[in-house]
């Protein structure tokens, strides 16, 4: 979908399409994506203190209706779940 900024709504959600739960480890932030972006990195940005550093994996998103729509959200994955559920160790150089 491109490069594009947002802001988190909720730092703690549970997607329903996320078999046996998730334990809230998703963000929902206001972003835009579309269908195909599942998978792609969302980054943090200086402003926030986090630099460019990966901070999570784009899940999914509200695609029935328009970035531009108010209600419209994505939802991630926090990097330290996708971590632990991949057993790896992601490395900030």
């Amino acid at each position: 979908t491109d490069l594009s900024c947002g802001r988190v709504i909720s730092k703690f959600y549970s997607p329903p399409y996320i078999p046996g739960g998730s334990g809230e480890r998703f963000v929902r932030a206001t972003a835009c994506a579309d269908f195909g972006d599942s998978g792609a990195g969302v980054l943090g940005h200086p402003e926030d203190g986090t630099g460019h550093r990966a901070i999570g994996i784009q899940s999914g998103a509200t695609t029935s209706i328009a970035c531009s729509n108010p209600d419209f959200f994505l939802v991630f994955g926090h990097i330290e779940y996708a971590a632990e559920r991949l057993d790896v160790t992601v490395v900030d150089n």
